[in-house]
Parts: C-alpha cells; structure tokens; sequence
C-alpha cells in the first residue's frame, strides 16, 4: 500500500498522534480535539478524588484520565468515554449476559445464547443449550478484544472437548454460548442518534501474488501497517493459532498462495489481533445504522460508544438486515480514524460537538497546533501531582515559513534562534533539509512578533532567506523547536565536547599566563626594591 493512498484528516497527522500509542491515542485525539477549540485541559492520575466515581480500569499509566471545561461546563472522560455515559451502561457493556438481557427488552436483533458457569457440569451446559443451532460461539462474559472467544463450534462433541478446556483452565467462571452468525463483522460509532463512522472488520489475511510465500507475506502486510498509527501496535503474530487456521485452509507458512488469492489468517476479525479496518460509512444501509442506534437506546443513559454488528450476508452492500453482536461504551477509536482503505471519519470532533456544542463554532480553528503530551505523562507518572492544566491554546493568527540557507552547523547558532523564538513567544521550528539547507516556520497570534523575528533572521549574516510564504499553517507543537535525527542531536553534543574541550585548553593556558603574569609583577616589584637599596 502506497503512503499516499491514506485518506487521514489533515489535522491528525502521524507526527501528532506519535505521542499517543495504543491506548492512549482515543483520550488524547477527543482531548486535542477540545482543546484546539479553546476549551481548558487537565490531565490526571488515577488518584484524583475527581475520577473516584468514575467506572475506570487498567489506569495506573496515565495518559487516560482528563476533563475539559469552557465557562463552568466541565466533563471528566476515561480514554473515549465521557461522563454522560451512565456507570449502569457501562457495567452492563462490560457483561455480554447483561447486554443480551438490555437488547431482548428492546427487541434489537442479537444471536440466541445462554449463560454458562464453569461450576456446572458438562450435561447441564448441554441441556441449557439444546435449543441452539450449530455452529455455536464461546465467550467469556467479560472478555474483550476478541480474549478466549472460539468461533465456529459445528458439533456437540468439539463443544464438549471445549468446555473441557475451559473448565481445567480455570480462566473464566462464566462464559456465554451463542449461535454463530455467519457474514461480515462491522464496528459503527453512535454519537447522539448518529452513525457517525463505521468499518468492516475484516480477519486478518493476506493476498496472494502468486510468487511470494506466505511467511513473507504476513512481513510485507505488517510494514504495511506500521506506517499506520492504530495498526502499528497491532501486527500479525505467527502463533499455533495462525498456524492451525492455515492448515484448515490446506496452507503452510512456506507456501506461495496464487495470484489474488486472500488467505486468512484467523477467525477473528479484532483489530488488536491483526484485522483490517476498511471504512464503509458511506456504503452501509440507512436501516442497518439505524440498528445501531436502536442497540444504544437500549442501554439507559447510553448517548455514545461502538455497535458491533454482523449483516449476515457476504453481498452486505444495501442490505437492511444486521444482527448485533455488542456494544461497547469506551470503544476503541483509532480505527475509525486511521482505516487501512477508505475515509478517515472524525469522531474526537462529533464528540466535542455533543459535549460542548457552544464551542461548535470554533471547531475548525488552530487544527495545526498541538501540545506537548509525551512531557506530561512522566510528571504524572511521578505521583509528584493528581493533575496537570495543559496551558491554554494561542490562536495563531500569523505565520511565516522559509527556507534558510547558510551554515548553520554550530549548535549555538540553532539555540540563538530557538532562544529568540521564544523570546518573541512564538511557536514552530527549524529543520535541516542538507548540509547547508533548513525549514523554518514560526507562528503567532501577534504579526508584530512575526515580523520582528524576520528582521532579525535577515540580520544574521551568514544566512540568507531563498523562499518564503506568510500565512500558510503548518502542523506545528505549541513551542518552538529544532528538529533533527538523534543522529544530528550526537553529532551536536560532540560538536559541544569538542568546543568545551578547546575553551578548557584556552582556560588552562590563560591561567599559566595569569599566573606567570603575577610572578613577573612580583620579580619586577622586588628588583625595585633592591634597585632602591643601592640608590
């Protein structure tokens, strides 16, 4: 897949969202969002007395805490849930038997099931699921991102061997047993009665070329989505599973499968184990959103999350029919935003919409500023604070890039623009581009300062402006910064030890003459003296 074929918005760029991996990036994403907007920002530890009756889990890192507020109107969320998700909706999305209860009450088509304790016996479980059709699924009741669920159970003898397992590994007391619904998976994102992004899950696979083994396949899928902020942390992992599920497909790792032949690699389409996010807002029946929404309302005080659905039926496009699986209140955003193919869909901005719509207006101002995320988190990782205010965005009203060329070489000379950047409280960069080339881009809410900061540059004699645009924004942190390579950052520390060292030698040899100097002064003040004996 071609860099360029990404269709990402514009404002949430790989470079900002670097700072966020995995579980971070659907709090920090809704974060930026607001406080682009102008609304205030605080982060927090798991220890603030704000998030004490707030349903939160694995947070001892931070990075998933925080609250947004404009003139009084304040909101606390946990990754990408807010607080006007109810605790009864979220304790209910966490229990798959709870949700069956929510969405039978409201007649939202789901697959037939029952509940199951590992305490009971393998006839008593038999017995509660006769009236089921095969193939059946297995779940735990509080399982998520696709943990211990087994698909595809055709036959009560494979169930029985099964539930053995189950019961001899003593991993879940409780597990839900449900017909299996064969057809596509989809994952939409509800936000006030709206879809307001949806994809296809699709297993993980890979296509044939007809003269690549399927091992370097699997490589050449995972660089494919390294270049991907969500999918990045999200490979393909060759385990006894991938290698059984091949198998069943008469497959081996070393085999080269045929020219446009997909080969997939598990059962489950989870993002986290390998799937593909495909974008199909667009492309899925008004009636099956309509669905999604309907699985919401069903939960109390539920105005927000994830639907997950099946439509049974691979010729899903227009069909109105879907059955859905669960829903989910703290979904995983990253996919929505960052699909493998089709269109980035902006839910940080339907959220902020719904929690803030007074800030509606501002939506679309400084989306090329962003703060500094990675320098907070150790801070609070410190416990040294519950809390952080992350300084109010500046609304950048001016700007100026160019290109420099000269020698910039010596670190000094990097630090005297930085220091004067700040000086003038701007923000952006200088970047090299080749041995005597550089980028430089400052912004403002003040042209004054922007254009004392010109005058300045042209000041410097051994550089001069080649190109140059006012107002064109660029992605840029809320500070001013010299961007390099850890190599060039080497490269200047030695640079500095070298130039240390020769100011010490300079050091060292004014402190001879210095003390030379104070000895001839006292010779030549005794010779007077004597001088003076013999007059």
């Amino acid at each position: 897949m071609d860099k360029t074929d990404f269709k990402w918005l514009p404002h949430l760029t790989p470079e900002v969202v670097e700072q966020a991996p995995g579980h971070l990036l659907c709090g920090y994403v809704i974060a930026l969002e607001g406080w682009r907007r102008g609304l205030e920002l605080k982060w927090y530890t798991n220890q603030a007395k704000e998030f004490e009756d707030i349903n939160t889990w694995y947070d001892h890192n931070p990075g998933k805490l925080f609250s947004l507020s404009f003139q009084g109107n304040i909101h606390y969320f946990f990754k990408s849930r807010g607080d006007l998700v109810a605790w009864e909706a979220v304790e209910a999305g966490k229990d798959k038997h709870q949700t069956k209860y929510f969405f039978k009450k409201s007649k939202v088509p789901t697959p037939a099931g029952a509940m199951c304790s590992s305490e009971q016996s393998c006839t008593d479980i038999l017995n509660l699921v006769a009236n089921l059709n095969y193939p059946l699924v297995l779940k735990p009741i509080d399982g998520s991102f696709g943990r211990g669920v087994i698909t595809e159970i055709k036959n009560e003898e494979r169930l029985i061997s099964i539930l053995k397992e189950v019961k001899s590994s003593s991993l879940y007391n409780n597990i839900i047993i449900e017909e299996y619904i064969p057809g596509r998976e989809f994952r939409l994102y509800v936000v006030n009665d709206q879809v307001v992004g949806a994809i296809e899950r699709v297993p993980a696979n890979v296509m044939g070329d007809g003269k690549t083994p399927i091992r370097r396949l699997i490589e050449k899928k995972n660089k494919e989505r390294s270049l991907n902020p969500r999918l990045k942390h999200c490979p393909i992992k060759i385990n006894s599973e991938l290698t059984q599920q091949l198998l069943e497909q008469q497959y081996k790792l070393d085999d080269i499968p045929e020219k446009g032949k997909k080969v997939f690699l598990t059962k489950m389409s989870n993002i986290s184990l390998g799937g593909d996010p495909i974008d199909r807002l667009d492309t899925l029946s008004s009636e099956v959103k309509k669905i999604a929404i309907e699985a919401l309302r069903a939960f109390p005080d539920l105005p927000h999350g994830g639907v997950d659905i099946i439509v049974p039926s691979n010729e899903w496009e227009g069909k109105d029919k879907a059955i859905v699986l669960e829903v989910n209140p703290t979904a995983q955003i990253g996919s929505l935003l960052f699909p493998m193919e089709g269109e980035a869909r902006d839910i940080p901005s339907a959220l902020i919409d719904f929690y803030f719509p007074e800030s509606i207006d501002t939506k679309k101002a400084n989306r090329f500023s962003f703060f500094e995320f990675e320098k907070l988190l150790p801070i609070l990782k410190s416990k040294a604070v519950t809390s952080i205010l992350v300084p109010r965005v500046i609304n950048t009203k001016y700007s100026y890039w160019c290109s420099l060329s000269g020698d910039l070489t010596t670190y000094g000379h990097k630090i005297d623009l930085k220091n004067k950047a700040d000086k003038f409280k701007l923000h952006g960069y200088i970047k090299k581009l080749s041995s005597q080339n550089y980028e430089l881009y400052i912004c403002s809410d003040e042209e004054k300062s922007v254009i004392d900061y010109i005058q300045y540059i042209k000041g410097i004699s051994n550089i001069s402006i080649c190109e140059k645009e006012h107002n064109n924004f660029k992605m840029a942190k809320q500070h001013f910064e010299i961007k390099q390579s850890p190599k060039a950052w080497r490269n200047d520390e030695n640079k500095l030890k070298k130039l240390l060292s020769k100011l010490e030698k300079k050091n060292r040899l004014l402190k001879r003459i210095l003390t030379i100097g104070r000895l001839i002064k006292r010779v030549i003040s005794k010779l007077k003296k004597v001088s003076r004996l013999f007059k």
